[in-house]
């Protein structure tokens, strides 16, 4: 019995460490600029990057027709669960309350980010390519 119990605490140990190795793997995947890729209207000029920085700051930048401008800036945080990642947003200035959600990260790969929430009601999704 005592096995046992010794057992499933070693188990959940090498679990807990586990998801945090994940959960700082994926922030590292995740740092850096992604470009959102216009999926919804394929010619869209204005453009959007969202920039993760290593202090947990999220930048969200438009390209338009006068230049390169921050619209809003927050934090963001990844929280590695068994079957799932999630990314929140929160803290979003400019009254931009749209960006913040919680995010499942459905895909993050070299180059490629997709992103949903149900917030509202609906789903929205982001793609981003580095």
């Amino acid at each position: 019995m005592k096995n046992i119990f010794y057992s499933v605490g070693l188990l959940s140990i090498i679990l807990g460490l586990s998801l945090t190795s994940c959960t700082t793997d994926t922030v590292n995947k995740l740092q850096g600029e992604w470009r959102l890729v216009p999926i919804h209207d394929p010619a869209d000029t204005l453009s959007e990057t969202w920039e993760f920085t290593n202090d947990s700051r999220l930048i969200i930048r438009q390209n338009g027709a006068q230049g390169v401008a921050v619209i809003s800036e927050g934090k963001y945080s990844v929280e590695a669960k068994f079957l799932e990642t999630r990314l929140t947003t929160s803290e979003m200035t400019n009254n931009l309350n749209y960006y913040e959600a919680e995010w499942w990260i459905v895909e993050l790969k070299a180059g490629k980010l997709y992103i949903v929430n149900d917030k509202d009601g609906g789903l929205y999704n982001r793609e981003f390519e580095r």
